[in-house]
């Protein structure tokens, strides 16, 4: 009997060393430093799940190696089954760390109130590579800076997508940092100023409202939304609300609870899972996108499905401006325009319908349909040659791509000249509304 204790003690000994030493090489090949060897040129990308994963294994491998010593001399029946049971737990979790290591975790994370955030203290490359994207303790694309603001600040807080938040753009790039940079320069008003970026990739209207309760902890001096065209349509696509697919480039999944959120999410296997899934949801989203994209809507404005559309984003600008009105800041409208736009007025109506919509609210307005038609077309003779001779607007369009690239990316994503353009003009708007002089 004795003898047979003694073998169990042994067996169960070497299983726990052996999954100890999973454990140790496991860290020893994925870690940090052996990140560029398993991501390339994405390395950065997947620096934080990997870290997780040497950590979680390095620890659990010295442990499970420095108990297998002592059920192996002193260990009952009932540690050793229970040892046993821990070292198993620990191959799932470091199981579970590899693959998150290997499917990497996204910019952003679950939020039950905005589906996604910015991840806190993150970094990571833009999609397709050109600039380096960060964010600070509170998920802010922005510096460090105090909750309370210090006395003689002018601080915004500013609300919006991936425009705001600088898609391609490095943070110095951003127009937030560069109204920062012009206020510093030109306003006498204020000792210092802050202008949050509280934009996030993929964001709508219903977000940019989240983001807007969260941010007045910082007690801005007034917010403005960033507001594309997208944002009519966005959420149809997406949201499972709206009847969109429930995730999207984010990679965040929708989930009923915070615990789901974490499990389907933040996990390795629940990202095998979504890895797994992925054929569908991706069939599921581009088919919204086919049903709802921002050109159909621009030259539909009466098509029942934009007209849903618009009665639910007006209504989540109402809440907007009465979050602001009830924190008593300004409320500042900033629409940016699509390219496309430009080349002919009668595709700008949703600007119309959003300024005026925006008076009847007591709120300000910036429609920069007008300072980036003059600053593409305005000093080209080109443009009314073409016009007067029957050209439509798509010709008038392909026509100035080249003078449109200085401040687009694509369609709607600003260049850091785009960027630069924005700024200035958001600094003649707060001019305007008191809030800033020279």
């Amino acid at each position: 009997m004795g003898r047979m204790s003694k073998d169990r003690g042994t067996g169960a000994a070497r299983y726990v060393l052996g999954a100890g030493g999973l454990l140790l090489l496991a860290a020893l090949l994925v870690n940090p430093w052996t990140a560029g060897f398993w991501k390339g040129d994405r390395a950065l990308d997947y620096l934080d799940a990997i870290a997780s994963s040497a950590r979680v294994c390095a620890i659990g491998g010295v442990a499970l190696v420095l108990l297998q010593g002592f059920v192996r001399r002193f260990g009952s029946a009932a540690l050793r089954k229970t040892l046993v049971l821990a070292a198993t737990l620990a191959l799932f979790a470091g199981a579970d760390r590899l693959l998150l290591a290997h499917f990497g975790l996204p910019f952003w994370i679950p939020d039950q109130e905005a589906h996604f955030k910015n991840r806190p203290n993150a970094t990571r490359l833009s999609r397709a590579g050109h600039a380096v994207w960060r964010t600070n303790s509170y998920g802010y694309s922005d510096d460090e800076f105090p909750v309370e603001k210090p006395a003689g600040e002018l601080r915004g807080l500013m609300v919006g997508d991936s425009i705001t938040q600088g898609f391609q753009l490095e943070y110095q790039e951003t127009y937030p940092y560069l109204l920062e940079r012009i206020l510093d320069e030109r306003d006498s008003l204020h000792d210092s100023h802050q202008m949050i970026n509280a934009g996030v990739a993929g964001y709508a209207v219903y977000q940019e409202v989240a983001a807007t309760r969260a941010g007045l902890r910082f007690d801005p001096d007034f917010v403005s939304i960033g507001f594309c065209m997208n944002d009519v349509t966005e959420p149809f696509r997406v949201s499972k609300e709206y009847g969109g697919a429930g995730v999207d480039y984010h990679g965040v999944q929708e989930a009923a609870n915070p615990l789901a959120a974490y499990l389907v999410n933040e996990t390795g296997f629940g990202r095998l899972v979504q890895y797994l899934g992925r054929d569908k949801s991706s069939l599921e989203f581009r088919k919204r996108w086919e049903d709802y994209n921002v050109r159909d809507m621009v030259a539909a404005m009466d098509d029942p499905r934009y007209a849903e559309a618009w009665k639910l984003v007006l209504g989540q600008l109402d809440e907007f401006y009465a979050v602001a009105e009830e924190a008593g800041i300004p409320a500042l409208l900033i629409v940016f325009p699509y390219e496309f736009q430009l080349a002919d007025e009668g595709w700008q109506e949703p600007q119309r319908i959003l300024a005026a919509h925006a008076r009847d609210h007591g709120a300000a307005v910036l429609d920069l349909a007008p300072i980036f038609f003059h600053a593409i077309y305005g000093a080209d003779a080109t443009f009314e040659e073409l016009r007067a001779s029957g050209k439509g607007p798509r010709e008038i369009f392909n026509a100035h791509r080249e003078a449109a690239a200085r401040y687009y990316f694509d369609s709607n994503h600003l260049t850091a000249e785009g960027a630069r353009l924005t700024a200035e003009a958001i600094w003649n708007k707060l001019v305007e509304m008191g809030l800033a002089g020279g």
